[in-house]
């Protein structure tokens, strides 16, 4: 999962346009409800672009995921900000954040609930009292398998998408282009996350869920395969 090669991909691709409306969003929500944050935890935070944003207004942000090759790229391109690589299912980093999030459906690329579990905890153990988890995960619903989906960038590139949705997972087909020469294809499994189950399993960790929605404000309304949770920590 994320080897060295996508993970460049990844960065070269302008993947970073969900964390600028992810982040609007959030900013937006805070400041309508009056929310204090002043420290930040992105789990699963790639190559730390939501970290960067969110460090403008929330300091200090810090980032961890499992990729040692996203890790990487995260550091060239933010050296102000303290990544690492650790497992968002298994991570202990001795402080506590008034906020974590969780976002682009990394919840979803979890082998199983079990470890989504592992990972919501992890999240509640990090957090302060009253602070918040934001997360979201893919709207199974919205999606429709087997059909292609383009998204062209700049300079004669193009991404395609293809879903295949199994019993209890999907698979992502990305394949670039680039002047209609085949660059590279990447097959991603992500686990299908049914919604009662989360809910459930966030209320028995101890969460209050705020918020349940496929949008947290108008701010993110065009990604409208996500679904957004909000929670919050009570003891």
């Amino acid at each position: 999962m994320y080897n060295e090669k996508f993970s460049k991909l990844y960065a070269e691709d302008n993947y970073d346009a969900f964390a600028v409306s992810f982040f609007h969003a959030l900013k937006k929500y805070l400041e309508e409800n009056d929310i204090n944050i002043n420290t930040h935890l992105d789990i699963a935070c790639g190559t730390g672009s939501l970290c960067y944003y969110i460090n403008q207004y929330i300091s200090p942000s810090q980032g961890i995921d499992l990729s040692p090759h996203m890790i990487e790229i995260a550091k060239e391109l933010h050296p102000h900000i303290d990544f690492k690589v650790l497992d968002m299912a298994n991570f202990n980093l001795n402080k506590t954040f008034d906020l974590v999030t969780c976002t682009c459906d990394s919840l979803n690329h979890l082998d199983n609930i079990n470890d989504v579990e592992s990972a919501c905890t992890n999240a509640y153990n990090h957090l302060n009292n009253e602070g918040l988890f934001i997360f979201d995960i893919i709207d199974i619903d919205s999606i429709t398998p087997n059909v292609i989906l383009v998204s062209p960038r700049e300079n004669n590139v193009r991404i395609e998408y293809e879903f295949t949705i199994g019993e209890d997972s999907f698979l992502v087909d990305y394949i670039k282009y680039k002047n209609n020469e085949l660059v590279h294809k990447e097959t991603i499994k992500e686990l299908i996350i049914n919604t009662d189950i989360i809910i459930n399993m966030l209320k028995k960790i101890g969460f209050e869920i705020i918020l349940f929605s496929n949008h947290i404000n108008e701010e993110n309304k065009k990604y409208k395969n996500k679904l957004y949770f909000i929670c919050k920590k009570m003891i």
